[in-house]
């Protein structure tokens, strides 16, 4: 029996050393686990010849950023490793980037902890198609370039999408945060299963629809022809430019929002959390 005790006492004592060992090793670098990252990237340029129409992305842990081509040169900067690289290929005006995975053995220092990055320069105008689905990862464009359509879906990243001009935006996470600014498309949908909606300066010509599952909608000076928000689980909060026809229910929790007979539909809707709306300047 003592020896039982004497050897539970040295293995919680080895854990207790280990987990010290650890703590003041991320202390060290303020827990910022990129510089953990000990995966060597290299960057590859693949530069395109025809006029590019659609861009259609699929990537596994990538940054995605599209940006104006000063030179007007069309091409795709990827950051690459020994166990993933890029297939980058157009046909009939589809720009198509592609992952091909590499077999390799696994490292915990080699584990990239920091998403590496594709960069798709285009020139400066309008585009038909802004397709982009990822594992994990964030995507922003430039505002000199204009999509007739932006549709996104992210497994486990969160998006930021900024300035960029678009008709038609549509864009959904399985498990992550969405950041949507500075846009004026004339349709907007955002939709969650686990994680928050941030719309900040968006103005619809047509409808506004935010939903989540499990998060909150933020809403920061936003507006649309009529605004559908709901959440199952997470509160529904911020500002609207204009005054709205109001309806908007909770199981749990507190609702306040204008009274008013004029405008658009605003619907908002949750099951667990608080609704409280307010117009812009009031």
């Amino acid at each position: 029996m003592k020896k039982t005790v004497i050897a539970i006492l040295i293995a919680v004592l080895v854990v207790a050393i280990g987990g010290g060992l650890v703590f003041a090793g991320l202390s060290a670098i303020n827990f910022k686990f990129d510089k953990l990252d000990r995966t060597e990237y290299i960057t590859n340029t693949y530069t395109l010849s025809g006029s590019i129409r659609e861009i259609d992305v699929e990537g596994e842990t990538a940054d995605v950023e599209l940006l104006a081509a000063e030179d007007g040169v069309s091409r795709v900067v990827c950051q690459e490793n020994d166990r993933e690289k890029y297939d980058v290929s157009e046909n009939n005006g589809r720009l198509v980037i592609r992952p091909v995975s590499q077999k390799g053995g696994f490292s915990l220092f080699s584990f990239p902890f920091k998403s590496p990055k594709i960069s798709v320069y285009l020139p400066a105008g309008e585009y038909d198609l802004l397709k982009a689905e990822l594992d994990t990862g964030d995507i922003t464009a430039d505002n000199a370039l204009s999509f007739e359509d932006v549709e996104v879906h992210l497994d486990t990243g969160d998006l930021t999408l900024s300035g960029v001009r678009a008709r038609r935006i549509s864009v959904h996470s399985d498990t992550g945060d969405i950041r949507l600014g500075d846009v004026a498309p004339e349709t907007a949908t955002l939709t969650v299963d686990t994680g928050k909606i941030d719309a900040f300066n968006v103005v619809c010509s047509g409808d506004l629809r935010c939903e989540s599952s499990t998060g909150d909608i933020r809403l920061t000076d936003v507006d649309g022809a009529n605004i559908y928000l709901k959440a199952s689980t997470g509160d529904i909060l911020g500002t609207i430019r204009t005054p709205k026809v109001f309806s908007a229910s909770t199981s749990t929790g507190d609702v306040k929002v204008p009274t008013g007979t004029t405008g658009g539909r605003c619907e908002a809707r949750t099951s667990t959390g608080d609704i409280r709306l307010t117009i812009s300047g009031k």
